[in-house]
């Protein structure tokens, strides 16, 4: 299913990295010997998620490229390292004319098996028992001609056993703070936008709706594995398959995976 095509079939997406600079060589140069620091915007993660690392200078400046290595492996990993199994990694930063940096630690917890699960959905008739709940972040959109930008987001709603997905689809407002970061709260009933819904039945889109979707959803603070609690409700009338009714309540677990850190999520 190629759902990265389900929202940006109708908008625009719109990749949240800044732009880099182009080298000028009429930098002064960096005092050698100085202190580089190594970083990341978590240091305790789940198995398959991805770390972004950074590398700064003792006054702040960012550089790109440092050799990042694992300190049980000796391999180099890169700015970027996905974590395979649980456990306790430790990586240094290193670059010509700097101090090697002091040793990172990130913690690799097992993926959370979801509990308190309860949820069905109804396509064609069929009901459907939602074994695995899922919310995942997809990136920025600008969804009218207004100027404004919309974070864009997708449910993963499943029943496993009987290979069956729903999918509802919304946008939340997003702020743009004056550091260059991006304020959006988290969604719920009064932020979300422009609904939408595409449920699959094995392997085939029984459904798709770009409009006339009802989407009400409530979720509570996540614990430290990204899970919430969570209360959906989706309803269609207009469909090619008769009405369309999911109700969940539960855990729903939070994916917002994104290749920058400027994103600030809030309630």
């Amino acid at each position: 299913m190629k759902t990265k095509l389900l929202l940006s079939g109708f908008f625009t997406l719109l990749p949240l990295t800044s732009s880099c600079s182009s080298d000028n060589n009429t930098a002064s140069p960096i005092q050698e010997e100085q202190n580089i620091n190594l970083s990341t915007t978590t240091k305790g993660i789940q198995v398959g998620t991805i770390v972004h690392f950074k590398v700064l200078t003792d006054d702040n400046k960012e550089i790109t490229d440092a050799t990042i290595t694992s300190v049980e492996t000796n391999k180099k990993v890169g700015y970027q390292w996905i974590p395979e199994r649980e456990g306790t990694y430790n990586f240094i930063a290193t670059k010509t004319g700097f101090k090697k940096s002091t040793e990172l630690t990130i913690k690799v917890f097992p993926i959370d098996n979801q509990k308190n699960i309860q949820g069905t959905f109804i396509v064609q008739g069929e009901s459907y028992n939602i074994d695995s709940c899922k919310m995942k972040y997809e990136g920025k959109y600008q969804i009218d001609n207004s100027g404004d930008y919309f974070l864009g987001w997708i449910i993963y709603a499943e029943d496993s056993d009987k290979k069956a997905s729903a999918l509802p689809m919304f946008f939340t407002p997003m702020t743009q703070l004056e550091n260059g970061k991006i304020s959006t709260p988290y969604p719920n009933s009064e932020n979300i936008t422009n609904s939408m819904l595409s449920v699959w039945v094995n392997d085939r889109e029984v459904i798709y709706l770009n409009k006339g979707v009802q989407i009400d959803l409530s979720l509570e603070k996540f614990n430290d594995n990204y899970i919430m609690k969570s209360t959906l409700q989706t309803s269609a009338e207009n469909t090619n398959s008769g009405p369309f009714l999911l109700k969940y309540e539960g855990d729903i677990k939070l994916d917002l995976r994104t290749e920058e850190d400027n994103i600030i999520f809030t309630y």
